[in-house]
């Protein structure tokens, strides 16, 4: 797949949560899952051409949010 994409603005992404955390003292391990309820992307432009998973085909291009 090829795209493109230009002007991007990402927003709400420092909402994220600590899901869960696994700290290891003797091996100075420590291990965390994070999500992000809500991630907001706009931009001024968009190109994309090809297939996802070699079966779908995907494309378009223009403005979006």
């Amino acid at each position: 797949m090829k795209g493109e994409l230009e002007g991007v603005e990402v927003r709400r992404i420092d909402t994220f949560v600590v899901d869960n955390i696994k700290a290891n003292i003797l091996l100075l391990r420590l291990d965390f899952g994070l999500s992000v309820p809500e991630i907001v992307a706009e931009g001024k432009r968009y190109k994309f051409d090809g297939n996802l998973g070699g079966l779908l085909p995907v494309y378009g291009e223009g403005p979006f949010e």
